[in-house]
């Protein structure tokens, strides 16, 4: 390790019984499709910030917080599994986005006996989102913890802070106009962490620039913080464009992943000028 390399202490959002990714009920989650981490069984219905930072994302369910670190590592705490259903029934938020925190900090509260109900597993993925710029060592073996406890590092090299801490930025930005459809999205819950990371999958080994839009925000679907922070739920009429070789293929591949529906219309063409 650099002496240069900057370590980010994260401490236990939640108390319960704290385990690997492998014994997740959901694929997206156990795949590592998102990102790396822990799973914990909570025993108490609290979330509490694991280090200093910025709430980047929450979902209208209220059911997933994105926080950001001073060091600029993204992490995604999912409480539960299939909990995007419930609509928000049993949660709380403590925070709003864009909110400054502190660790220790009380974000989120939900009621144990409303999972219990309502939710596929408790299990609550505790991720380091894909970076090329922050790597997880020393995670805590499985066990119980309590919300404060040591469960992982996270290091940034120093190259990386001096370059900025904002997320990964597309490989290339290719000329010309891009490919663009909107349509109209059927997703049931709208773009929450599984679609959010079919998504991602389904693009990462073309070549090709590809962005989201929603109203006035834009996301590259490659970033799933980015994705999920555009709050666009079923019905929501949203814009995809694509730049580069594969860009045919990439869109087809994103618009796939929205369940478009039957509504959705090709993005109009400006008739040609007359010569």
């Amino acid at each position: 390790m650099s002496r240069a390399d900057r370590i980010l202490k994260v401490f236990a959002p939640l108390s319960g019984w704290c385990t690997s990714l492998d014994d997740s009920p959901d694929p997206v989650f156990q795949g590592r499709t998102l990102g790396d981490g822990v799973s914990i069984d909570p025993t108490v219905g609290e979330v509490r910030a694991p280090f200093d930072g910025e709430v980047r994302a929450l979902p209208k369910g209220q059911h997933a917080i994105n926080l950001r670190s001073d060091t600029g590592a993204e992490f995604l705490i999912h409480v539960g599994i299939d909990t995007v259903r419930l609509g928000g029934e049993g949660f709380a938020a403590q925070v709003r986005a864009g909110e400054r925190v502190t660790a220790g900090q009380l974000l989120l509260t939900f009621d144990l006996e409303t999972l219990l109900r309502g939710a596929a597993s408790l299990r609550s993925p505790v991720l380091l989102l894909h970076s090329e710029r922050h790597s997880l060592r020393d995670v805590h073996p499985e066990g119980m913890v309590a919300a404060g406890d040591l469960i992982c590092l996270v290091h940034t090299t120093a190259a990386d802070r001096e370059a900025g801490s904002a997320p990964a930025t597309p490989r290339e930005n290719f000329p010309g106009e891009p490919l663009r459809r909107t349509v109209t999205i059927g997703l049931a819950h709208g773009i929450h962490a599984r679609p959010a990371a079919g998504i991602i999958e389904a693009v990462c080994s073309l070549d090709a620039q590809v962005s989201l839009q929603h109203g006035d925000r834009t996301a590259d679907v490659r970033s799933a913080v980015a994705l999920m922070a555009l709050n666009a739920s079923q019905g929501a009429r949203v814009s995809v464009m694509a730049t580069g070789p594969d860009a045919q293929r990439a869109l087809e591949a994103v618009v796939a992943g929205l369940e478009p529906l039957a509504e959705s219309v090709p993005e109009p063409v400006d008739p040609p000028l007359p010569a």
